[in-house]
């Protein structure tokens, strides 16, 4: 029979439940009832599971995502970022802890309290965001995905993964006024805008600079992440702006109801109707039509954060890394040449 959790108290002449706060570390254990655990599961080569071995190694390699959802639950979109991630730390035996709650500054507190995670991946950073200012005081390994604003305290000297969002917007304008479109709608993410979320901020104001400098008309609209509401804004915009000709989106929730929007106005996409998105490229590929985006890499930016994160816990003295990805429009059948309506 092999060693047990009995064994090791009796070794150690504590109580049951003491080994098991020790390993759990769900409640408090004294320095000294700690150390008489741990020396008896040495003595005893006691190996419950993983985390066993990890209090006497100091490492549990274990890694944790921060991500604060949008709505109700995370979609299969966001939990691309997830899987990105589940693959490096699959390939480098680590660990994954998932927190997806709406209380995110409560969610940093537990995970470091908890002990057995050893950093974290933040993500859905806000200007002035104090879960990494949080973090930065304590010396907490952690990696975002995405990043602060310019010039931004949340930028300097942490490590980070993100999308040329600001760039993305513009390429989107560009692309819609090359075509000939002179009005043009913006579909952020309410949520994120409130919250004051970086890449909301950067891509209202990018589409914004770009709508000036080229001389067109355009308006940002939040748009909940729900495809109902999404519809029923889409159709009033339709409605009291019947001049519009092509609407550009990173809701991923309502590209569908766009369509859905624009059609039943008796509008025929691309011919009379533009729409650009940021999707990733085998689900833009699959709609009808195919949908020009900004083929969103959500799988990418999960494996590159996790590995940028398990790096700075392997080799503490790496330098921060900072990545922004370039990712280039890539043109489908939404979007087509302006056409006067009749």
């Amino acid at each position: 029979m092999g060693i047990t959790i009995v064994d090791v108290a009796k070794r150690a002449g504590v109580t049951v439940s003491t080994v098991s706060y020790t390993l759990s570390g769900k409640r408090p254990v004294s320095r000294q009832a700690r150390a008489r655990v741990l020396q008896a599961i040495e003595e005893l080569n006691y190996q419950p599971h993983a985390l066993g071995q990890a209090l006497r190694s100091k490492r549990t390699h274990t890694i944790g995502i921060l991500y604060p959802a949008l709505s109700a639950g995370l979609s299969a979109l966001q939990l691309e970022f997830i899987e990105g991630a589940s693959t490096v730390t699959t390939e480098r035996n680590y660990g994954l802890y998932i927190w997806s709650g709406q209380d995110e500054d409560q969610g940093v507190l537990q995970m470091m309290k908890r002990g057995f995670i050893e950093g974290v991946i933040v993500m859905e950073i806000r200007a002035k965001d104090p879960r990494i200012a949080f973090m930065k005081e304590r010396s907490y390994p952690f990696v975002m995905i995405g990043h602060g604003l310019d010039n931004s305290p949340e930028n300097e000297g942490t490590s980070f993964v993100d999308m040329d969002m600001a760039a993305a917007l513009r390429t989107s304008v560009e692309h819609l006024a090359g075509l000939g479109h002179q009005d043009i709608a913006f579909l952020n993410i309410s949520p994120a805008m409130n919250r004051g979320s970086s890449y909301a901020i950067r891509t209202t104001q990018s589409f914004e600079q770009s709508i000036t400098r080229l001389g067109l008309r355009g308006q940002t609209y939040p748009c909940p992440p729900d495809p109902q509401k999404g519809y029923e804004l889409v159709s009033s915009i339709l409605e009291e702006r019947p001049a519009l000709t092509g609407i550009i989106t990173i809701n991923s929730w309502v590209v569908g109801s766009i369509v859905r929007a624009v059609q039943e106005r008796g509008l025929r996409i691309p011919e009379d109707f533009s729409v650009v998105t940021m999707l990733p490229s085998h689900l833009a590929e699959m709609m009808h039509p195919a949908m020009t985006s900004i083929d969103f890499p959500y799988q990418d930016l999960g494996r590159l954060a996790a590995e940028m994160l398990i790096r700075q816990l392997d080799e503490p003295h790496t330098l921060p890394a900072q990545t922004l990805l370039q990712v280039p429009l890539t043109i489908r059948q939404s979007t087509g040449p302006y056409k006067p309506r009749a």
